[in-house]
């Protein structure tokens, strides 16, 4: 409990070392309130005791009995602490909200983004096929449809093996047109 020898004089009127020491005695309390609290942050001190000061200036006229002035800027003190407690409360839910939105919202663009990558990709791919010689061309459209060399092998009358070098020949011609297109699109960006 604060006690204040001063306790009949108006707030208003008092001399700046009474004010330095209710200041020094509210800040004792803060102090001893965060580290109970486990609060990290000495800087809020000044602000919660700024806000009783003003609350003090405020409300003063409401004071019924002058005797009791120590106590009831105590309960003024004890009230700052709780709202500035219950905003902070409010700002670390409006910050992991704000925070979950964000969130949703990158990962739906990142999304978007990969899509946009992909198509990009699977265009260049095809425009890649539709360079390479006929009989290569149809192979790889072939195997990309279905997927099997087996299948491939019996319905055209060829060998797995030739299927797989032709197939291995239209990979390194698709490969290099890509990187042939790569080389290009980074000179263009430079």
């Amino acid at each position: 409990m604060f006690i204040l020898s001063h306790q009949n004089i108006p707030f208003k009127d008092w001399s700046s070392d009474q004010i330095e020491a209710l200041y020094h005695r509210l800040a004792r309390f803060y102090q001893f309130q965060i580290k109970s609290l486990q609060i990290n942050r000495f800087d809020m001190i000044e602000d919660l005791i700024q806000d009783v000061f003003l609350r003090i200036l405020e409300k003063e006229s409401q004071l019924k009995e002058r005797k009791f002035f120590s106590t009831w800027c105590f309960r003024i003190a004890v009230r700052e602490l709780y709202i500035h407690q219950k905003r902070k409360r409010k700002d670390q839910r409006i910050a992991y909200q704000y925070q979950s939105l964000l969130t949703q919202q990158m990962e739906a663009q990142i999304q978007i983004l990969e899509q946009m990558i992909f198509d990009q990709k699977l265009a260049v791919l095809y425009r890649c096929i539709d360079k390479l010689p006929d009989q290569n061309r149809h192979l790889v459209l072939e195997l990309l449809n279905h997927g099997k060399i087996q299948s491939l092998s019996e319905k055209w009358g060829l060998s797995v093996a030739c299927l797989k070098s032709r197939y291995h020949t239209a990979r390194k011609q698709i490969q290099s047109i890509m990187t042939a297109i790569d080389s290009f699109s980074h000179f263009l960006a430079s």
